[in-house]
């Protein structure tokens, strides 16, 4: 497991590339980790805490392992709490992959096959926060769970072509830079 406090992703704004060597100027560096970040742009909002930071903390907290009884045992709830615990498993699940995707080192992260699959783990993470907020305590299966269901299946039938495409990217990153 990746130690958090060495590896801990962190929100960059980059200035415009100037003419000369430096491709880019790191403007602002802020941890994430806090789930308070006020920050713009897609994830971020200004009035809501940082979708980035709430991933980084739901991250830390480890799946539950399940035995073939307890996956049995899940019969016994009702349709509304199995509901209820997929969405909380999957919303966690989908943290954690888009977490650990943007830990690895070398600049794996910055390929561009790779930001679509982690932007599609932020849409995830994204779609099922909202869809809890929108139901509260009363979560139940529904035409609206069906349907992010629905589109997270289809953002992510890609996601290993994806990632190969993404190494190919970045064996090729690494090839021009060290063999210049």
């Amino acid at each position: 497991m990746l130690n958090p406090t060495l590896l801990q992703p962190t929100l960059e704004v980059a200035a415009t590339r100037t003419s000369s060597a430096a491709a880019a100027t790191v403007v602002s560096r802020s941890s994430i980790a806090s789930g308070t970040q006020q920050a713009t742009g897609p994830y971020c909002v200004i009035s809501k805490p940082c979708v980035l930071g709430l991933i980084a903390k739901e991250a830390q907290v480890p799946l539950p392992r399940y035995t073939l009884e307890s996956l049995l045992a899940l019969q016994q709830f009702s349709r509304n709490e199995r509901t209820a615990h997929l969405l909380h498993n999957l919303k966690q699940g989908v943290a954690i992959c888009g977490y650990e995707l943007q830990c690895y080192p070398f600049g794996f992260a910055s390929q561009p096959s790779v930001k679509h699959v982690v932007d599609n783990y932020l849409q995830d993470f994204q779609d099922i926060s909202e869809l809890q907020e929108s139901m509260g305590d009363n979560i139940v299966w529904s035409p609206e769970v069906k349907a992010v269901m629905s589109g997270i299946f289809t953002r992510h039938k890609g996601t290993m072509i994806d990632i190969a495409r993404g190494v190919l990217e970045f064996q090729e990153s690494l090839r021009s830079q060290y063999d210049a």
